[in-house]
């Protein structure tokens, strides 16, 4: 009933891509997106080459 099992029970991230196997990063105990992730760091090495 926590929110440690809420989040557990979530079969997509806030963006609605699936948490599949293929698609999970795990990184110390937490679970990430590889798709969201795959377009942060490009909107951040964007960033980077403009400034």
């Amino acid at each position: 009933m926590g929110p440690p099992a809420i989040n557990a029970r979530k079969t997509e991230c806030i963006h609605g891509h699936p948490f599949t196997t293929a698609n999970t990063y795990w990184h110390r105990g937490w679970r990430q997106c590889r798709t969201c992730n795959l377009h942060a760091v490009k909107a951040y090495r964007t960033r980077l080459e403009t400034a």
